[in-house]
């Protein structure tokens, strides 16, 4: 086995769907190890803010976000960003489809944003929480949500289609 010292501490760790490299992330950033050897294969620098990370084990895609700008992974083993998306919106928390196309993100604007990450952009913006969402989760064919805030409110939504050609409509609520 191997250890690292010497660097930022480790708040998070994660193992990348193939379990090939270790995801190391929060607020200073992001780092990918080989898990066999432990040696350092990339490194994105964080803005000294809260990390979310959301990966999907249908795709080597990855997305991790800063509050301010979502970035896309394309590669998990090479780092390869495949871009970054600007969204003022704080997140708080992530979820990937199960191919990795699109994303939803919790934001503390008592919102949920999905995103068509192949494109940057923002496909729709839910509405309906009292406060800040801290939780997300996107079913593996992209057709459900459901998110959770601070509130203690949990909603599900019924997205129409993976393409999100129409409007979803809310499912059902429930609070603690």
């Amino acid at each position: 086995m191997w250890h690292q010292t010497g660097r930022p501490a480790a708040l998070r760790l994660r193992f990348s769907p193939d379990s090939r490299t270790l995801l190391d992330y929060g607020p200073y950033g992001l780092w990918g190890f080989d898990t066999l050897t432990g040696r350092q294969l990339y490194s994105v620098a964080g803005s000294n803010n809260y990390h979310v990370l959301a990966t999907t084990v249908g795709s080597e895609r990855a997305v991790t976000v800063d509050f301010t700008t979502l970035i896309v992974f394309d590669d998990l083993a090479t780092g390869r960003v495949l871009r970054s998306i600007p969204d003022e919106g704080e997140t708080r928390a992530l979820s990937l489809a199960g191919d990795g196309r699109f994303a939803v993100a919790g934001v503390r604007e008592w919102q949920v944003r999905v995103w068509d990450l192949d494109t940057g952009r923002l496909l729709r913006t839910l509405e309906g929480h009292p406060d800040t969402v801290r939780t997300a989760a996107l079913s593996e064919d992209g057709r459900r949500l459901v998110s959770g805030d601070c509130h203690g409110t949990v909603r599900g939504w019924e997205l129409s289609s993976i393409e999100f050609t129409r409007e979803p409509k809310p499912g059902w609520e429930s609070r603690r």
